[in-house]
């Protein structure tokens, strides 16, 4: 599986995205593994996100937690 190079605009947007679901699921008051329950994905794509690592999640998986957590 060939990777494309990330770009510095999809970077910044990744670790902007991290930032606002890592504060968001604070705001609710629930750990990272609460969260990955929730939404039904793995911890390890939660701490993916939320630390900036994922440039570009899936829609789907933005829809999803978007969802749990009751945001847009």
């Amino acid at each position: 599986m060939v990777r494309h190079s990330t770009s510095p605009q999809e970077a910044e947007f990744g670790k902007r995205l991290g930032r606002v679901v890592r504060g968001a699921r604070e705001s609710k008051g629930w750990s990272a593994p609460d969260m990955a329950g929730v939404a039904g994905v793995s911890l390890d794509a939660i701490r993916s996100i939320e630390s900036g690592r994922v440039a570009s999640p899936g829609f789907a998986l933005i829809v999803r937690l978007a969802a749990c957590l009751d945001i847009d």
